[in-house]
């Protein structure tokens, strides 16, 4: 048999067992087990499908090689990692793509450290994936080049990252128009 021992809230939380000697926790037990369980279910339910990321989209976007064709400008700023490491770096200049990997010719003005630079390259290729995404590759005649990744927001622009390990630079591209130059609406 049990009885309740004192008032109020304790009076409902704890019972004595009449036949042994002193008060004892009972129901006190067995709510710390209906507890454990209530949370246990609780953490079980909100713990999904075991994954703690969820899994991405498919790329998306009808974008190729042949995204990519025509005459770009771009322009790009960062800092010289290689011949003056920390240095401001500057670069405007235009490619060629031929809508099919590869680029026919580019030229680039350079700022590196206060030096004024051109540098023409003698060609390169490019990748372009469904999403946009892809890299562009200048050639030099030395055998250098210019490695960068670049995303396609559309076929007539995108932004670029240099990612050669000589400079961190970004910037952007666009196509230019050779009508509108040739009828001055620049």
């Amino acid at each position: 048999m049990t009885r309740f021992i004192g008032s109020g809230v304790s009076k409902a939380l704890w019972l004595t067992d009449v036949n042994r000697t002193g008060a004892r926790p009972v129901i006190v037990k067995q709510l710390v087990l209906v507890l454990t369980v209530v949370l246990a279910s609780f953490a079980a339910a909100c713990g999904g499908s075991g994954s703690s990321f969820p899994t991405p989209p498919p790329p998306t976007g009808n974008f190729s090689n042949a995204s990519l064709k025509g005459t770009y400008a771009f322009s790009m700023s960062g800092t010289d990692a290689s011949a003056s490491p920390g240095a401001f770096i500057a670069r405007t200049g235009s490619f060629v793509a031929d809508g099919s990997g590869g680029i026919s010719m580019a030229m680039e003005d350079v700022s590196d450290a206060g030096v004024l630079n051109t540098v023409q390259f003698n060609g390169g290729s490019y990748s372009i994936q469904a999403n946009g995404k892809g890299t562009l590759t200048l050639n030099t005649l030395s055998g250098t080049g210019l490695v960068l990744t670049i995303a396609l927001n559309s076929p007539t622009k995108g932004v670029m990252i240099q990612t050669d390990l000589n400079a961190t630079s970004s910037g952007s591209f666009i196509l230019q128009s050779l009508s509108a130059l040739w009828s001055g609406k620049l």
